[in-house]
């Protein structure tokens, strides 16, 4: 029980560690401090630094820029009088490799686009084991382009034709069996989460269902007869089902 706690504060500490702030000072590049930040007052920043330290305190004349885990800049323009901050979120689009089973993709690539905060427009295509494999859905993020998102789309699989499988038939022998893959349509829901490697670059895992518009959609063309055990591995096989996918971003 002891190592399995120590394991998870563990893991949690992971997670702060890549979901922290970057305070960039002035005056000496490259000089930044890590930390989640508490309050920002008209003189001072308030933070949770990492490590014991429950919070620090830094004069906001010190600070160029505030750069938050969701990717958003806060800049700091001390020679104003009124000393507001700028906020830009230049970030819009984002590049995917993806993997996974049951995904938008199966394996291939996926664009994000953002259409305006929280909504995303997601476009993907790749190869998947019934043919190519190409979807388009929304996100909806908690804080773009990192954080969670959910999602809802569709998937279109274009199928194979003449395809030899290997299967148990009702003669109770492993046969070829060769089969024309139908296209099938998928509507999938999914929960995904976003963390953040770099400012560029950020990783993801996605889970969630996918509902197949058609069961059973494939032809035998030679006249064979699967057996109960085949035609329970062909619905499994077909698109649909429990998703579960891992990608790269790359942010723009």
């Amino acid at each position: 029980m002891k190592r399995l706690f120590k394991f998870i504060l563990l893991f949690c500490i992971s997670i702060a560690a890549l979901t922290a702030d970057e305070i960039h000072l002035k005056g000496e590049q490259g000089n930044i401090i890590n930390g989640k930040i508490l309050r920002i007052s008209d003189t001072q920043i308030e933070y949770d630094p990492e490590g014991d330290i429950p919070f620090e305190t830094i004069s906001r004349n010190k600070v160029i820029k505030i750069i938050y885990d969701n990717n958003k800049t806060v800049y700091f323009d001390n020679d104003e009088k009124s000393n507001d901050s700028k906020e830009i979120s230049e970030k819009n689009f984002s590049l995917e490799l993806e993997i996974g089973w049951n995904g938008y993709t199966g394996m291939g690539l996926r664009t994000d686009i953002l259409l305006f905060q929280p909504i995303s427009l997601n476009l993907g295509a790749g190869v998947a084991g019934w043919g190519f494999r190409l979807s388009a859905g929304l996100r909806l993020y908690f804080n773009y382009p990192f954080s969670g998102a959910f999602s809802a789309g569709v998937a279109h699989n274009t199928g194979l034709k003449d395809f030899p499988y290997d299967y148990e038939t009702q003669s109770g022998f492993v046969e070829e069996v060769i089969m024309d893959l139908e296209p099938t349509n998928v509507v999938n829901i999914t929960y995904l989460y976003n963390i953040k490697i770099t400012e560029i670059l950020k990783f993801h895992f996605e889970v969630g269902y996918g509902i197949s518009l058609k069961k059973d959609n494939y032809t035998i063309t030679n006249n064979k007869v699967l057996s109960d055990n085949a035609k329970q591995l062909m619905s499994l096989t077909q698109p649909g089902g429990v998703i579960l996918s891992i990608g790269l971003g790359f942010i723009f």
